[in-house]
């Protein structure tokens, strides 16, 4: 199966301290992923910079092979629940 997200050394900080340090993570086609742990180990923030809404301090993202740090091969869809 192909990468279609390869995290490679991603390390994110915050306030002087990592969250993500050294991350590398392959997600391959057809792959389902979650992503499970106690609040503040990383999940979000590393959700965040697949989605382009994060820029890491050192490392690389690529999708479908190609180097792109600007996110611009995600899309985001914010869903709304209204209740009457």
């Amino acid at each position: 199966m192909s990468k279609i997200v390869s995290l490679q050394n991603i390390v994110v900080g915050f306030d002087g301290e990592n969250v993500l340090n050294g991350l590398s993570l392959d997600i391959h086609d057809k792959e389902f992923v979650t992503f499970l742990g106690p609040s503040g180990c990383g999940k979000t923030t590393t959700l965040r910079v697949i989605g382009g809404f994060v820029q890491p301090s050192s490392g690389n993202v690529f999708f479908d092979g190609q180097d792109d740090m600007t996110g611009e091969a995600i899309g985001y869809v914010c869903e709304l629940l209204l209740e009457e």
